[in-house]
């Protein structure tokens, strides 16, 4: 079984501790280092881009700055 299983993105980023280098990645725009960070919480690669992809679509809605 995953060590992630269960768990929201968050939860995985707090885990793996990338939350930081996660917020960084997000706020500079950086789509790939964002889906490289994602993945290695397990998720696949398209989990990982649909989701960089939401954020960065709408950063304040992940209360991030726009």
């Amino acid at each position: 079984m995953s060590l992630y299983a269960g768990m929201t993105v968050n939860e995985r980023l707090v885990i793996a501790g990338l939350i930081a280098a996660w917020d960084e990645a997000v706020i500079s725009g950086d789509r790939v280092r964002m889906i490289e960070i994602l993945m290695s919480t397990e998720l696949s690669d398209k989990q990982a881009a649909e989701t960089t992809d939401a954020v960065l679509a709408s950063p304040e809605k992940y209360g991030f700055p726009t």
